[in-house]
């Protein structure tokens, strides 16, 4: 689902005098999805249902998806993209391709009643919006519970036979990247075609400091493809990455790994480690117990350098260096000996009216300078929000795409809001009224030249 073809879509939609909808079809095997017939009848009558209701379908999902599960993936990402861009029209065939669970039409009945949305149902042709009647509610969930019937008489079954794959070691769920399904002998084998790849990035990241982006990178340089034939994306690496069944375990039911039936590429103790180095993500911090208060703020007379502070002589006295100098006794002062040193300098300063104009030129001076600075900064944050959203588009694709679980990609969005929202307040404050800012410090230069004539003179102004 590629964002930039959907926001076309949509403006197409408009400017045909149309309402824009998503559409979504489903197919509950595999097999059913390879024959097509049912998808392409779906299709077909989704499309006739549209242009009766003046409706323009702007994207349609086709997914092999059990109607009774909870959480379908691409069911949900349809609703989802459907709130980002604010499309408020959804074409199912039925209740049945709805939904056959406890979560998905309550969904979608609660986005209709408070997001202003419309479940359009073209078999039954029925809408569903916040103002239908109790009676077309009513009928819904009633249609909606038989299909939720079947679906959970042919789960039992379903369940009986996924707990017994289980128990011989078989993991629920299609074989991941790197493996392939063995029917003879009913197991996961480990796919010849792709284990060279699959090695290398177990073996490059389990050995070296590289980061996940980096070895991003160096996959798609070395021509290597993911699952889907495509690039690289550094979120789907920190997946695979993160995969327990790449060790030779899997988790049904519970949390507790089981040990498979399959061939594992590395040890559990390896997994272990990586994913604890995945958690810390290899960010050192470094832990100060004492604040300098003059750090940044001084430079060796000698050779430039800024200096830092240091506790010497068991932490009783504090000096200011930087431990590269070519005469250290130079560019080594005590903290006290700097206050002297600044004391005796303010003492020798004499604040005449023409210093006082003086100070207000220069002000006025390094405002302009600052100026141009602000405008350099307020370009960078400009170009840093532009590559957020870009980021943000390209992670909501990515999640459309199939690469990214929704858990993964909330906590991205989260971040490059938060991030997003940083830069904002940084532009805001960048955009204060300068002249203002300008008046505010001369009249603060008049106050300081009338205190140091009072105290100088001990006469009051």
């Amino acid at each position: 689902m590629n964002s930039t073809k959907i926001i076309d879509e949509i403006s197409a939609a408009y400017k045909a005098g149309k309402k824009p909808a998503f559409s979504y079809d489903r197919v509950s095997t595999e097999e059913q999805r390879k024959t097509g017939m049912s998808l392409d009848y779906q299709l077909h009558a989704a499309g006739e249902y549209a242009k009766r209701n003046n409706l323009h379908i702007i994207y349609t999902l086709s997914s092999t998806e059990s109607g009774y599960k909870e959480g379908r993936v691409n069911f949900n990402k349809m609703l989802d993209a459907a709130l980002m861009y604010n499309v408020r029209d959804i074409i199912f065939k039925n209740t049945d391709r709805l939904g056959r669970n406890d979560i998905d039409w309550p969904r979608c009945k609660r986005m209709a009643k408070t997001e202003g949305f419309h479940i359009h149902l073209y078999e039954l042709n029925t809408v569903f919006k916040h103002d239908s009647t109790a009676e077309e509610e009513m009928f819904l969930d009633n249609t909606s519970s038989m299909a939720r019937y079947w679906s959970n008489k042919i789960s039992q079954g379903s369940k009986k036979s996924y707990k017994y794959r289980a128990e011989l070691g078989i993991p629920p769920g299609s074989p991941p990247v790197g493996y392939k399904y063995d029917r003879e002998n009913r197991c996961w084998q480990i796919d010849k075609d792709r284990e060279n790849m699959m090695r290398f990035i177990f073996d490059t990241f389990d050995q070296g400091e590289i980061s996940i982006q980096d070895l991003t990178d160096q996959l798609n340089s070395m021509g290597y493809k993911s699952a889907r034939g495509g690039r690289w994306k550094a979120l789907y690496l920190h997946q695979i990455l993160r995969n327990i069944k790449y060790a030779g375990y899997f988790q049904y039911l519970d949390d507790t790994p089981r040990r498979g039936n399959f061939e594992p590429y590395f040890s559990l103790d390896r997994y272990e480690n990586r994913r604890k180095r995945l958690m810390d993500k290899h960010q050192g911090k470094r832990s100060r117990t004492f604040e300098y208060p003059m750090a940044g703020f001084l430079k060796c007379g000698h050779c430039g350098r800024v200096l830092t502070g240091e506790q010497k002589k068991g932490g009783r006295y504090t000096y200011y260096s930087h431990h590269n100098a070519e005469i250290p006794e130079l560019s080594c002062h005590r903290d006290i000996r700097i206050v002297e040193l600044i004391d005796r300098e303010v003492e020798g300063i004499i604040y005449s009216e023409t210093f006082a104009a003086d100070m207000k030129y220069l002000f006025n001076e390094s405002i302009e300078i600052k100026k141009d600075e602000q405008h350099g900064e307020m370009t960078a944050i400009s170009q840093r929000i532009g590559k957020l959203e870009a980021k943000r588009n390209r992670l909501l694709d990515d999640y459309l795409d199939d690469y990214l679980d929704r858990d993964s990609v909330k906590k991205k969005l989260d971040e490059i809001v938060q991030d997003i929202a940083i830069l904002e307040r940084k532009r805001a404050v960048l955009m204060e009224n300068k002249d203002e800012f300008i008046s505010t410090m001369v009249d603060v230069i008049d106050e300081i030249r009338k205190v140091c004539i009072y105290e100088g003179t001990h006469q009051k102004p």
